[in-house]
C-alpha cells in the first residue's frame, strides 16, 4: 500500500503552481443589535446586516461586547483584541470562513437562521448548529440531560474491544444510528452499527447495505471526479469558471479577475452563499441569474479569501454539465463510480426506500431528513440542465458507509494511476486553515486535513457532513488507516470545526503510532 503524497511532514505543505498557499485567518463579527442568534448573515432582511446600523453603531456593539462570531460578510468587523486580515506576501493570502450546515438537496431546513424570531424560516423550527467554544461546552452539558435518547443498547460488528469503544463514542453523542465501515492500510475491515436507520412506521436498524445523505461529504467525489476528468486529459482545474459557463462569471467588485474551477473546490473563488441562493431551494432560478446578484460575491479578490460557500461547490455540477452535456449524475456514474465498483447516486429516486436512512436532530429534538417525503417529491435527473443543477454537487451525495470508504481508499492509492499524483497532490495540500484555532483544520481542493497532535499523533485527511441532524465523517491517515462514518442522526457539539462524534471515533478507530 502505498503511502499519500508528500504525507510524511506536519510541516506547512508547500506552495502549488497558481495556488494560494498561506495560512491564517480571522474571525470576523456581525452586530447582534437585540435580535435572536444570527449565526450566517445569509439574509438582507435582517436587522443585523442592514446597511442602516452603521459602522459606528456596529463598532460600538463590538466594543461593548453585543456581537458575536460569524463568518465574514460585507458589515463584518473584526472582533475586539483582534487585528484585521493582514495582506500577505505576493503568492500568499489570508484566509477566514466558517462552514454552514449544508442546505443542499431541495429545502431550507437546515439553512442557518438570520431572521428575527417569528419569521416564517423560524417558524419552520430551523435552528443552528452550536458555534463557538461557549456553545459548545453549554450544549454538551445540556445533551446528556435533554437530548434524544438513544434507543439501542450495544454495537454490533467488529471485535469486542473495538466495538465497546465504539459505542461509548455514539452513545456520549447520542446518535441515533449509525454504520461505520472501517479500513487499515488500504483495505476494507470490519463494519460497525448501531441504532436505527428509520423511524416512520416500524423502525428500521440501520445495516452495513443502509444508504445514507452524506451532506457536504458529496464535496470529496465531486473534487475525485473533476481530477479523474483531469487525469484524462479532459479538463483543467485552472479553467476559467466563464469559459466552462459559456457566459462572463466574475466578481463586480474585481472587475477582470478570472475565477477558476480550482477556486471553487477549495472555496478561495468569492462566490459566497447569498440570500437567492437560499431562496432558491423554494422558489427556483437560473444559476445565471444568481451569479448577476452581487450578494453572491464577497468583497475579496477571486483566489484570495477562504469562504466556505455551497454554491460555489454546486457550481462544479452545473459546470460539468455544461462541459461534456450529460447530466452530472450520468457524468460521475461513468467516469467515477463504475470504474470504481461504486454503488452510489445524486438521483435519490433510482434508490428502494427501504434502504434508505431518515434522519434527526437530537438537540433540540426535531425531525430532520425523511427520505420517504423527499422520494415522493423528488423528480429524476434526467438530462443536463446546467443552470438549475447547482444544487446536487455540493450535498446530494446517497451511499452506503463501505461505499464511502472505498472512495476515501482512491485518495489513499488504492487504484494506482486512476487519478494522478498532480491530482491527489492538489486534493491533499491544504491552502488554508479553517478560523477555528481549537482544532487545527485545514482546506484543500474537496478534502480537509485534520493536523493536530491533541487529536491525533499524525495528519488525517478527509471531510464532515452536517444536515438535518447528521454529523457524518470520513478520516484516514497516510497509511490508508481510517474510516467512513454515516449516521441517522447526532449531537452536533464541535471541538472548532471538528464533529465531538468524529473526535471521539478517531481516538477508537485509528492507531496512534506515527
Amino acid at each position: 500500500m502505498a503511502h499519500l503524497p508528500g504525507a510524511t511532514a506536519r510541516s506547512a505543505p508547500a506552495l502549488l503552481p497558481g495556488l494560494p498557499g498561506s495560512h491564517g485567518g480571522c474571525h470576523c463579527q456581525v452586530v447582534l443589535l437585540g435580535q435572536a442568534p444570527c449565526v450566517s448573515a445569509v439574509d438582507s432582511r435582517c436587522p443585523c446586516v442592514r446597511p442602516a446600523c452603521g459602522a459606528a453603531r456596529r463598532r460600538k456593539a463590538l466594543q461593548s461586547g453585543s456581537a458575536h462570531a460569524c463568518d465574514p460578510v460585507g458589515y463584518a468587523l473584526p472582533p475586539a483584541g483582534l487585528s484585521a486580515p493582514r495582506r500577505l506576501p505576493a503568492g500568499a493570502a489570508a484566509f477566514a470562513g466558517v462552514q454552514r450546515s449544508d442546505p443542499a438537496a431541495g429545502r431550507l431546513a437546515d439553512r442557518r437562521p438570520c431572521c428575527p424570531p417569528g419569521s416564517r424560516y423560524h417558524q419552520r423550527g430551523e435552528r443552528t448548529m452550536p458555534v463557538g467554544k461557549l456553545k459548545n461546552t453549554l450544549y454538551g452539558l445540556a445533551l446528556p440531560v435533554l437530548g434524544r435518547p438513544c434507543g439501542w443498547r450495544q454495537v454490533q460488528g467488529g471485535n469486542e474491544d473495538t466495538a465497546r469503544a465504539v459505542g461509548k463514542v455514539l452513545k456520549n453523542n447520542h446518535v441515533a444510528g449509525a454504520t461505520i465501515q472501517r479500513f487499515e492500510a488500504g483495505r476494507l475491515t470490519e463494519c460497525y452499527t448501531a441504532g436505527f436507520a428509520a423511524w416512520e412506521g416500524e423502525k428500521r436498524p440501520a445495516a452495513a447495505d443502509t444508504v445514507y445523505r452524506t451532506a457536504s461529504i458529496a464535496k470529496m467525489a465531486t473534487a475525485l471526479l473533476v481530477f479523474r476528468l483531469q487525469s484524462m486529459d479532459k479538463l483543467d482545474v485552472r479553467e476559467d469558471v466563464s469559459d466552462l459557463l459559456g457566459e462572463k462569471v466574475e466578481n463586480p467588485h474585481h472587475p477582470g479577475a478570472p475565477i477558476t474551477l480550482g477556486m471553487l473546490l477549495n472555496h478561495t473563488s468569492s462566490i459566497v452563499d447569498s440570500p437567492a441562493y437560499y431562496e432558491a431551494f423554494d422558489r427556483p432560478c437560473d444559476l445565471s441569474e444568481l451569479l448577476k446578484y452581487p450578494a453572491s460575491y464577497s468583497q475579496d479578490p477571486p483566489g484570495m479569501t477562504f469562504r466556505y460557500s455551497n454554491l460555489a461547490a454546486g457550481m462544479v455540477g452545473s459546470l460539468l454539465e455544461k462541459r461534456f452535456e450529460m447530466s452530472f449524475e450520468k457524468l460521475i456514474q461513468k467516469e467515477l463510480f463504475s470504474p470504481l465498483g461504486v454503488q452510489a447516486t445524486f438521483d435519490i429516486t433510482t434508490l428502494p426506500a427501504d434502504r434508505l436512512a431518515d434522519s434527526c436532530r437530537v438537540l433540540p429534538r426535531e425531525s430532520g431528513f425523511s427520505a420517504r417525503k423527499r422520494l415522493e417529491t423528488a423528480a429524476p435527473l434526467a438530462g443536463p440542465e446546467p443552470q438549475r443543477h447547482y444544487q446536487l454537487a455540493s450535498g446530494n451525495l446517497y451511499l452506503t458507509a463501505p461505499m464511502l470508504a472505498r472512495l476515501a481508499l482512491v485518495i489513499c492509492g488504492s487504484h494506482p494511476g486512476f487519478i494522478d499524483d498532480k491530482g491527489l497532490r492538489l486534493m491533499r495540500t491544504p491552502t488554508t486553515d479553517w478560523p477555528q484555532k481549537e482544532i487545527r483544520m485545514r482546506h484543500g481542493m474537496g478534502l480537509l486535513q485534520l493536523d493536530d497532535p491533541q487529536v491525533h499523533p499524525a495528519p488525517l485527511w478527509g471531510h464532515q457532513g452536517f444536515a438535518y441532524g447528521a454529523v457524518n465523517g470520513v478520516f484516514f491517515d497516510a497509511q490508508g488507516n481510517g474510516f467512513a462514518a454515516l449516521n441517522s442522526g447526532s449531537g452536533e457539539r464541535r471541538y472548532g470545526h471538528l464533529a465531538a462524534v468524529n473526535r471521539g471515533l478517531i481516538d477508537a478507530l485509528l492507531p496512534k503510532g506515527e
